[in-house]
């Protein structure tokens, strides 16, 4: 699957979810936000994640491979997917 196959899926699912994994994460964050109905971030860590999922109803999430280890990708990932949008403000 490639970024426009994710973005596809989550724009045809009002409660999807995608991730994007590239070097950096620039790029995918970038290609994504080009869509309409896409709230692509980059995070980097847990407290991010949850805070694009909580205050900014984040739908996808990127995240570069070079700049973070697998088991703090695993903890991203997680928290991005178990963090809840918040309308309260």
């Amino acid at each position: 699957m490639n970024a426009q196959d994710v973005v596809q899926c989550v724009i045809s699912d009002d409660s999807g979810v995608g991730i994007l994994i590239c070097g950096t994460g620039i790029g995918m964050s970038i290609v994504a936000n080009r869509y309409k109905k896409i709230r692509a971030a980059l995070c980097y860590s847990t407290e991010i994640a949850k805070f694009a999922r909580e205050h900014n109803n984040a739908n996808i999430l990127c995240f570069g491979a070079r700049y973070i280890t697998y088991e703090e990708a695993k903890l991203i990932v997680h928290e991005f997917l178990n963090t809840k949008f918040s309308d309260y403000e």
